[in-house]
């Protein structure tokens, strides 16, 4: 029984105290994953990329979490809106949005409704995109507080802003003050949509016209906007239909727009 305790004891003599363990080295937990991700020169040895390099990869490690703990937290609310905006691929654009009609086509009960919910997509566009306008070019922009104007802005910079050129035409109606109309042949909405006999009224282009609604109505200036095809006439072969977006604005516009003069 003695020399079975004897073994159990710690060989220094002090039987009443235990090893402790050894410290963790930092990383230890993730150590694979530290020296998976820390970073190499160009010549395939260690350290870290400019200063702090290595110290960032073994702090990485150390606290043993994901990557992105390293990433800068910055979304895209944190971009400089003044730098010029970047085209998109049409096709691309084409793509998505064909997606997009289809998702709405399988959830809509009419074409009224499928145009209604395309016009409400496009409002909320609308109002984000002129807020983008106004912050870009703050010297330049002023609040238009006149009426055409105010649609002037509509047909030329917000229309070369999304589409890369401008409306065709602006006019007024002969027949009614409170009405206008925005010209535009072969929208970019309809450039990539095949609209089946049975949807033969439909006009995608409805899209467009949530997005002017949006301007419009951030703008001061509430109306509504539809989206109305315009067929060729026979002896203009080879001309697509246009599209004539028909803005009416409330009787509350215009009673200021007398006001105004």
């Amino acid at each position: 029984l003695g020399s079975w305790l004897r073994r159990l004891l710690p060989r220094s003599g002090g039987g009443a105290e235990q090893s402790r363990p050894e410290p963790e080295q930092p990383g230890a937990e993730v150590g694979f994953a530290r020296h998976a991700r820390e970073p190499r020169d160009a010549d395939g040895g260690g350290g870290g990329r400019g200063r702090g390099g290595g110290e960032a990869a073994r702090a990485w490690g150390a606290r043993g979490r994901g990557p992105m703990a390293m990433e800068s937290r910055r979304s895209i609310y944190d971009r400089d809106v003044s730098r010029p905006r970047q085209e998109v691929s049409a096709s691309a654009f084409g793509f998505l949005f064909s997606e997009i009609v289809q998702q709405i086509q399988r959830q809509a009960e009419s074409i009224n409704d499928l145009e209604g919910r395309l016009e409400e997509m496009g409002f909320g566009i609308g109002v984000k995109v002129l807020e983008l306008l106004a912050a870009r070019d703050r010297r330049n922009y002023r609040h238009k507080h006149k009426l055409v104007p105010c649609l002037r802005f509509v047909s030329t910079t917000l229309w070369r802003y999304l589409f890369g050129r401008d409306a065709d035409r602006l006019e007024k109606s002969s027949e009614q003050d409170n009405e206008y109309y925005i010209y535009e042949k072969d929208p970019l909405t309809n450039r990539y949509i095949s609209v089946p006999r049975q949807y033969g009224a439909l006009n995608c282009a409805a899209f467009a016209a949530g997005i002017v609604c949006g301007v419009l109505d951030a703008s001061g200036f509430t109306a509504k906007v539809q989206a109305v095809t315009v067929e060729t006439e026979p002896g203009e072969a080879g001309e697509a239909d246009q599209t004539v977006y028909v803005v009416k604005f409330d009787e509350e516009v215009m009673r200021r727009e007398a006001q105004l003069g």
